[in-house]
């Protein structure tokens, strides 16, 4: 699920809130391990004069099932290499690596992404009201651990 629909699933599903770890006094959160964070994708990077794509190139996005699963996301300002480009004009409809996977989970000025100095987040929140599989004695979905 890629975008503003990312955040949509998540508060469809009742996960409205997200909870700071580090400022409740909570145990830390564990993030996923790096190698996991991004997927890589092969997306359109150039478009003809009718928006079909001329070619491609490799993005990372965030690996949303993963996050879901462990029922974290990174801070509101982490990227990801998310793109949406209109079809019949080749602009950019949300431009590259602008748009948040949460926007509760408050940013802490460390702005991180593919497109940013440092990659991975750095902080990381849990998502309120959420039940990670091991809590509940289940598999993960295809795309966790």
């Amino acid at each position: 699920m890629e975008g503003k629909l990312r955040t949509l699933a998540l508060i469809g599903l009742g996960l409205g809130g997200c909870a700071d770890s580090r400022d409740d006094g909570a145990t830390p959160i564990q993030p996923p391990p790096q190698e996991a964070i991004f997927r890589e994708v092969e997306a359109a990077a150039t478009f003809d004069a009718q928006g079909n794509a001329l070619t491609t190139e490799t993005r990372l996005f965030f690996d949303d099932a993963l996050f879901h699963d462990l029922c974290i996301e990174p801070d509101a300002d982490s990227f990801d290499d998310y793109e949406e480009i209109d079809s019949a004009t080749g602009a950019a409809i949300v431009p590259r690596g602008t748009t948040p996977i949460s926007e509760r989970c408050e940013a802490d000025g460390i702005v991180t992404g593919p497109m940013h100095e440092e990659l991975y987040p750095s902080k990381w929140c849990r998502i309120e009201g959420c039940v990670t599989a091991d809590e509940i004695g289940e598999e993960p979905t295809e795309g966790g651990y």
